[in-house]
């Protein structure tokens, strides 16, 4: 069974184990994943960005619309004691990391060479095969028909699985901010960015590449930006391009004059990384542990589902 497979199995499977339980009204499919013949990738030329912000600007327009602002944050328990609360005050005008308010960032380093500073827009990389995705205890992040790995708000518990299996740790936790309220206090959600999912549905460019006055970030169809970022790559005299096979594969791409090992340096130096602010490296997960993970994200739900039959059976035979 190809990787591709087995991830759409595994979301039908936990869909569909999850929505028999809870007598499906509250688990429900809503999107599938598609073929990647439609996928479209960015390339972002990091010698182009001057760190203007208003990408950042153009994509916090778009969030602060879709992420709600708890009423009373205090009145929900918190699942973990360290969990903070960024709908208030300078947490949630914060742009230097990325927030669940704050989908996209830029990391600016000095590395003393003639351009005096580098700058280096993050968010999610959109993998080809998102470990968050397959690794999410109940399958609310999908992979769209066009790349985008996004958060299903109705699916999302918020327990943090994407976040810990994520090689970047991109996905943040908002308390206060699930559909499930009714349901649950442990009301939180994890945000991240959605690559303007439904603006690509309709012929239109993520807000962040509208946005750039530079030209820096351009998208296109997967192959096309592949030939692109080896040709960029080649003018600049350089082989590294950040995103090509990190992590089996992503949608973006990165192509810089300096060596991807120097800006990396020059990211801790600057102690530039750290929660919220990602790491030019990757600890990939191999696709063997993968397929292991993903029959054991699935056994609790499995579990749910025939503890749920048991008790059908032993009340229909007493």
């Amino acid at each position: 069974m190809s990787d591709e497979s087995i991830f759409q199995a595994r979301r039908r499977f936990l869909r569909g184990a999850a929505s028999a339980f809870l007598g499906g009204s509250i688990l429900a499919p809503t999107d599938s994943l598609a073929q990647d013949n439609d996928l479209l990738a960015t390339l972002i030329d990091i010698d182009a960005c001057d760190g203007c912000g208003l990408c950042v600007e153009a994509c916090r327009k778009r969030s602060d619309l879709l992420v709600p602002i708890p009423e009373d944050i205090a009145k929900y328990r918190r699942r973990y004691k360290f969990v903070r609360d960024w709908s208030k005050g300078a947490r949630h005008d914060d742009r230097s990391r990325l927030t669940p308010y704050n989908w996209l960032t830029i990391q600016k380093i000095s590395l003393g060479s003639e351009k005096s500073a580098i700058y280096i827009p993050r968010r999610c990389m959109h993998c080809l095969t998102p470990t968050c995705a397959i690794l999410c205890s109940t399958g609310a992040l999908t992979r769209g028909r066009m790349g985008a790995v996004y958060v299903q708000e109705q699916f999302c518990v918020g327990d943090g699985s994407c976040t810990m299996n994520c090689p970047w740790y991109i996905p943040s936790l908002q308390p206060g901010t699930s559909s499930l309220l009714s349901v649950t206090k442990d009301a939180s959600r994890m945000f991240k960015c959605d690559y303007c999912v439904d603006l690509q549905l309709k012929g239109e460019k993520p807000l962040c590449i509208q946005a750039c006055p530079r030209g820096a970030m351009q998208i296109g169809p997967y192959p096309l930006m592949v030939k692109k970022a080896h040709e960029l790559a080649d003018l600049k005299g350089t082989k590294d391009i950040f995103g090509l096979t990190e992590n089996g594969g992503t949608l973006t791409f990165y192509v810089s004059s300096i060596p991807l090992r120097e800006l990396e340096i020059g990211l801790l130096r600057a102690k530039a990384i750290r929660p919220g602010l990602p790491t030019l490296r990757v600890h990939e997960i191999p696709v063997e542990k993968q397929r292991i993970l993903s029959f054991v994200a699935a056994t609790p739900v499995a579990a749910l589902v025939l503890a749920g039959l048991r008790l059908w059976r032993d009340r229909h035979t007493r």
